[in-house]
């Protein structure tokens, strides 16, 4: 009887289930699909001939365990490739109509990216008492081990190795979330609080918190740095490496209440932030035409996305309704943001078709720049979507039709076909100063965007050499003692990794001790090391030019230290800082 059930999901898709079938000349339609009645799906659009297949996970044989149909969760509003994965987000595990004794879904699905087989289903993130804590709300891969799971209770940290979750971003979470809510209810502590949008920087991820602002976090300590406050809905990264977030501009202290963007709200969406992703400076930009819409009470992604090949925002918005939740269905104006001219033009008007766009709506195809729409037709009718293709300037170029259904088109997600291409280091002398090498350009990827290349030290052959770090897209290397030794960086583009070496020889070394953020300092003087501005319980090591460890100890806030030989060169190591000093 299963096998019967998913043959006839292939009937009505016109196309068999073929075992090995890959998905790679196209673009992937992530559905919420019906609710009530089925879980979400995914459709795949062949924009060359046109043709389109349908229910990629369900008619997939591969997706068969035991009786069981794997399958999306509920509503799944966010989709992304990340590596060679696709990472799908749902609100809930399991649509209420969907026979669980049939079809199984999650919370979190991870595709295989090319074929559509299922690797893994996370049916609940997090638990109270017996119950689900966490509805789905976004992705972002922070690195190749480790990826960020957006939610209406917090941000979860999972291995993208073993699929374990490793807790939660302590400063995250959701203090109203008790375990009784209702996820049909549309109102309470899971539309309160919520993440959404998640970007990678080179140094940082970014989150939007409702209720918060925009959570700055440190990917390698998986801690939250700094908030940005503010009302904000989407968020996205341009091409010249700004982030760029929809900001609700009311300055009626009567709507700025928390929850923001709960239902009702007045929500104002003509103004972007742009924040500096090194510095986290912020600039307010009033946008001449058109706005950004709000995108809380049911959760989307949101419009807002950025060309890879021009620097240049797109969004959709209506001026016309209401605001609040009425805009998400009588949208049909589509904006291009000239980010160097400052200028914002209306390039696609749908309302003289009775066509209006739903969901996310629009994303641009990173390898060719491309815009795909998801409309509907006609107000009235919920059943008949369609699929845009238009170019830059908002041209319609092609229009595809899927069959009668209660789709719900979620967001385009695009195939990551392409590897990165990586320069080769030029070998490097150090003359007793720090020396930056710029790293934003030594990587191109053709279907990934060059800000979206992150960057990391994985190894040092002999960290007695030189000290690397690499910030603000820039590898910072500073001599230790004279000799030679190797430094290798780790590109990432979209999961994608490539190491390069790089040789580096120190002929003189640098006596100017390097400091980081923290406020450590370090005198030396007649036979006399102090160290102040340390934390509590601080482990910190002195070794002498021979790579000699001479002291150790775990110190607090300040100390003297005064058995260690006078006229000497050290290195004293205080947690990842290295400095050097004269004695």
């Amino acid at each position: 009887m299963k096998w019967k059930n998913l043959l006839i999901y292939a009937f009505l898709s016109g196309s068999a289930p073929i075992i090995g079938q890959t998905y790679t000349d196209g673009v992937f339609v992530l559905n919420e699909d019906w609710y009530g009645h089925n879980n979400s799906s995914i459709n795949f659009l062949h924009p060359e001939s046109g043709e389109i297949d349908y229910y990629l996970i369900q008619t997939n044989p591969a997706n068969m365990d035991g009786s069981i149909i794997q399958t999306l969760g509920c509503t799944a509003q966010y989709g992304v490739i990340y590596g060679d994965k696709m990472y799908v987000i749902s609100k809930q595990d399991q649509d209420p109509g969907e026979n669980a004794e049939e079809k199984q879904g999650g919370r979190l699905v991870i595709l295989d990216a090319q074929n559509m087989q299922v690797l893994y289903r996370l049916p609940i993130i997090a638990e109270k008492n017996g119950k689900s804590i966490a509805d789905g709300r976004s992705f972002v891969g922070v690195d190749e081990n480790k990826g960020y799971i957006g939610t209406s209770n917090g941000i979860y940290i999972l291995d993208l190795n073993t699929y374990v979750l490793n807790g939660i971003i302590e400063g995250s979470e959701n203090p109203l979330i008790t375990g009784d809510e209702s996820p049909s209810a549309g109102l309470g502590a899971l539309y309160e609080n919520q993440i959404g949008m998640m970007i990678r920087t080179q140094d940082h991820v970014l989150a939007i918190q409702q209720d918060k602002g925009i959570l700055v976090i440190n990917p390698e300590t998986d801690k939250i740095e700094q908030v940005i406050p503010g009302c904000f809905s989407t968020m996205v990264q341009s091409k010249d490496g700004y982030v760029w977030v929809g900001l609700n501009s009311n300055s009626n202290e009567e709507y700025l209440h928390y929850p923001y963007g709960s239902a009702g709200e007045e929500w104002i969406g003509n103004t972007l932030l742009r924040i500096d992703p090194y510095t986290f400076e912020t600039k307010r930009i009033v946008l001449p035409r058109g706005g950004i819409n709000q995108t809380w009470y049911a959760w989307t992604a949101g419009s807002l996305c950025a060309s890879a090949k021009e620097n240049v925002l797109y969004f959709i918005y209506n001026e016309d309704s209401s605001q609040g939740q009425a805009s998400w269905f009588t949208t049909a104006h589509m904006y291009k943001y000239d980010i160097d001219k400052g200028t914002c033009e209306l390039i696609y008007d749908s309302t003289p078709e009775d066509r209006y766009f739903y969901g996310a709506g629009i994303r641009i195809n990173p390898a060719d720049d491309k815009i795909y729409a998801a409309l509907y037709v006609s107000f009235i009718s919920n059943n008949y979507f369609l699929y845009y293709q238009l170019d830059k300037n908002g041209k319609p170029l092609e229009e595809y039709e899927p069959i009668s259904g209660y789709w719900y088109p979620a967001m385009f997600i695009f195939p990551d076909n392409q590897t990165p291409v990586i320069e080769n280091f030029s070998p490097v002398e150090l003359n007793g100063t720090t020396q930056e090498i710029d790293l934003s350009n030594m990587a191109t990827d053709e279907d990934t965007p060059i800000t979206s290349i992150t960057k990391r030290v994985t190894k040092i052959e002999n960290e007695n050499i030189v000290s690397a770090k690499i910030k603000n897209n820039k590898l910072i290397l500073t001599p230790l003692q004279a000799g030679e030794t190797s430094i290798t960086v780790r590109f990432n583009s979209n999961g994608k990794c490539e190491d390069r070496d790089l040789a580096v020889k120190v002929s003189t070394a640098t006596y100017i001790q390097e400091t980081e953020s923290d406020p450590i300092h370090i005198f030396a003087r007649n036979g006399i090391i102090q160290i102040f501005g340390i934390e509590p319980s601080t482990e910190v090591e002195i070794y002498n030019m021979q790579s000699q460890l001479i002291y150790k100890n775990t110190l607090s806030s300040g100390c003297t230290i005064t058995e260690i030989p006078p006229r000497q060169i050290y290195i004293v190591k205080i947690k990842n800082q290295i400095h050097k000093i004269i004695l």
